[in-house]
């Protein structure tokens, strides 16, 4: 009999490890996603925050940025800070590639994130990395200043 109720006992322990690694790959998540949904077109972003009357994050990188790369390993996958991008329309800016862009909001080094509000004026601006803690203060003031 004792047998027979470890077996048991292990088998169901077994399917219950096996249903809860079904469900957490198809339950979704509580954010929703796993990414910032990011645009690379500032102009098609600009227009859409300007619609929607959201505010932009702009993120401006470079390739060659190790810090850049920390915040899109690092910061840009909390789910905290997922949640709260849905509040702005998302854009990633190659600084190489878009020096308009960066003469005309005088960026002088990377990463910087510049909020913007829906009429694409300056109302925030990060310079350098922030961990996840840190870069959702910055969101929410950014928030704050865009009302």
């Amino acid at each position: 009999m004792g047998m027979h109720r470890r077996h048991f006992a292990a088998a169901a322990s077994a399917a219950a490890v096996l249903v809860a690694l079904i469900l957490g790959a198809v339950v979704p998540s509580a954010a929703g996603k796993k990414s910032i949904d990011w645009s690379t077109d500032l102009q098609k972003a600009a227009k859409q925050a300007a619609k929607a009357k959201k505010p932009l994050m702009v993120d401006v990188y470079t390739d060659w940025c190790h810090w850049c790369k920390e915040l899109d390993k690092k910061t840009y996958t909390d789910a905290r800070v997922i949640d709260l991008s849905r509040k702005f329309v998302c854009v990633k800016v190659d600084g190489d590639k878009n020096r308009d862009f960066v003469k005309k909001y005088s960026i002088e080094g990377y990463p910087t994130i510049v909020f913007l509000s829906s009429k694409s004026k300056e109302i925030h601006r990060v310079v350098g990395y922030q961990g996840p803690d840190d870069f959702l203060k910055s969101m929410k003031e950014a928030l704050k200043k865009a009302k």
